[in-house]
């Protein structure tokens, strides 16, 4: 299997695959930003799309969460370029002490 080619920073956008415990109601996807439901998981629900930043998927966890999805795994099928990794222009450093 191919690894998934993700360089991302805080606003790059990309293609993700979010895996949660039990079925959504195909009358929600709506509420997902775009992102196609699948279920070819038993016994949960496959979530599939792009997402423009990390904003945006941060989004679309909290929204599972507060209708109470357990997160299974949030995988980056593609995303952002090896220019991206390097160019520090929007990323900020932290210093723990």
């Amino acid at each position: 299997m191919t690894e998934p080619q993700c360089w991302l920073t805080p606003s790059t956008p990309g293609t993700y695959s979010i895996v949660v415990v039990g079925a959504i109601d195909p009358d929600w996807a709506d509420h997902f930003d775009g992102m196609q439901l699948e279920w070819d998981v038993p016994g949960a629900t496959r979530l599939v799309g792009h997402v423009a930043d990390q904003a945006a998927l941060q989004g679309i966890l909290e929204r599972l969460y507060g209708l109470s999805f357990p997160i299974l795994s949030v995988t980056c099928l593609a995303g952002g370029s090896p220019s991206t990794a390097t160019d520090r222009s929007d990323r900020t450093d932290v210093t723990m002490d």
